[in-house]
């Protein structure tokens, strides 16, 4: 697919050098930049606070898990070693109980997933919004009518990647937020 846009766009590129131009169509004037995702995201300041945050949040979540996870392997530990002592119908039971546990245990992974989920998803929310301002914002500034992704891209020159700028304009914007929230006495 992405061979025959690019093929699209060269042919396009070629029609319109070979058609002859009128007063309007020499107004037009189509300008490519490119932009590195991975790159803009692993450097904006917000993506990564809102990384940690969400490891945090992962980690504290899971850990609220624990004491079910050392309940069951308790459960197991103890069947293991009466095994041989008890009747068919309670390692029945016991087996039950280790089941009942371990879905439990399914249960309440499946709910922190869930709200994590949801979590992850308004942080990459915000996240791809800002980006989006940014590239729309930088790309007019620099007069770029088109912008495509890094890895779309065969060749180019280094003059046309607008990575660095829309970097530069988003961190940018979270200091200043940071220190209008700072200076308003509020936290983020």
């Amino acid at each position: 697919m992405k061979k025959y846009i690019l093929i699209f766009f060269a042919f396009f590129i070629v029609l319109l050098q070979a058609v002859p131009i009128s007063n309007y169509a020499a107004k037009i004037l189509v300008r490519v930049g490119y932009i590195d995702i991975d790159k803009i995201i692993g450097q904006y300041y917000l993506a990564q606070q809102y990384q940690d945050l969400y490891e945090t949040m992962k980690k504290n979540q899971y850990k609220n898990l624990q004491p079910l996870i050392d309940k069951i392997k308790r459960e197991a530990m103890n069947l293991k070693y009466n095994e041989v002592t008890l009747t068919n119908k309670e390692l029945e039971d016991r087996w039950n109980n280790i089941l009942k546990l371990k879905m439990q245990l399914k249960m309440k992974k499946n709910q922190i997933d869930g709200v994590l989920d949801s979590e992850e998803s308004k942080f990459n929310d915000e996240i791809l919004k800002n980006i989006y301002s940014a590239i729309k914002e930088v790309s007019l500034k620099y007069g770029f009518n088109i912008i495509l992704e890094k890895k779309q891209i065969y060749f180019s020159t280094p003059d046309v990647d607008l990575s660095d700028q829309i970097i530069e304009k988003l961190n940018s914007d979270y200091i200043q937020t940071q220190e209008t929230q700072d200076s308003s006495g509020k936290e983020h």
